[in-house]
């Protein structure tokens, strides 16, 4: 797969799209925090394409400023980054895609990954 689409971040472990990195950012900067280059006290772009073994969602799920509501879910989740997968993420979908073949949220990364 090709690099990643979305620009994100790492941050304290986790990974935030574009918009909430950049809210992020500004109230560290509010804050007086410096951006040090660690993604522990500051979000850091990811400079690679993101390859993962499964697909990732912004880690703020629905408090995501891009949050993404589908129906028959509860609440929002945080939104799709569209990420290559690995070998391993491809068969990952393809078993979501067997196992949960109704979810809103599994047929999404099927049509985004064309399996």
């Amino acid at each position: 797969m090709g690099a990643r689409l979305v620009d994100t971040y790492t941050y304290q472990g986790g990974i935030l799209c574009d918009a909430c990195a950049d809210l992020t950012k500004a109230a560290l900067d509010l804050g007086g925090v410096a951006d040090d280059g660690d993604s522990e006290t500051y979000p850091q772009l990811v400079t690679d394409d993101g390859e993962a073994d499964s697909p990732q969602h912004c880690s703020r799920g629905e408090d995501c400023i891009n949050s993404e509501e589908h129906e028959g879910l509860p609440r929002p989740v945080g939104m799709f980054l569209e990420n290559p997968l690995t070998d391993d993420g491809i068969g990952y979908v393809a078993q979501q895609i067997q196992q949960c073949p109704r979810s809103p949220i599994v047929r999404m990364w099927a049509e985004f990954y064309g399996i």
